[in-house]
């Protein structure tokens, strides 16, 4: 299982080809709208810990922009231990909403709901993308995350 799935998968809810139809499925991520260089670039320059961002262009065989070229990054794990994959494709769809706020969206399912939605879990995320906030929304979940960690461990059995 590709290391970078947790975060990339959200991507499937957008407009956005997450890589499959490719060799590099949820670690190739573009568009034709994209412009891969200025997007490695602006993903490179937010500092995400342990995964770095190279252009790259591909061209699906299936599904998302099938027999299209699309331009974008690939995603590099530099450190497995840093890498938060969640958090890496949070930050890396705040990054396009940001710089294709005409071209990206978010897709609707058969039922009329925001897959991405149903991805993440809740509905609330996805304005967070496109309002710029999702690093706020991430560091308030890894709290409550560290504060559920340190509750358990009077019931941990191993340590």
């Amino acid at each position: 299982m590709n290391i970078l799935y947790a975060g990339t998968c959200l991507i499937e809810g957008t407009n956005l080809s997450e890589g499959r139809g490719t060799t590099r499925p949820f670690e190739w991520i573009g568009a034709p709208y994209v412009d891969g260089n200025s997007l490695s670039k602006a993903f490179n320059d937010r500092g995400v810990e342990g995964v770095i961002a190279r252009p790259v262009s591909f061209k699906p065989t299936y599904q998302k922009y099938k027999d299209v070229i699309c331009s974008g990054i690939q995603l590099h794990v530099v450190n497995r231990n840093t890498l938060n994959s969640w958090k890496t494709g949070l930050l890396l769809l705040e990054t396009i909403a940001e710089m294709y706020p005409t071209d990206f969206s978010f897709i609707k399912n058969e039922q009329k709901k925001y897959f991405f939605d149903l991805l993440a879990g809740t509905k609330g995320l996805r304005d967070r993308v496109w309002g710029g906030t999702t690093e706020v929304y991430i560091e308030n979940c890894l709290a409550l995350i560290e504060g559920f960690q340190k509750e358990k461990k009077i019931y941990d059995l191993y340590n």
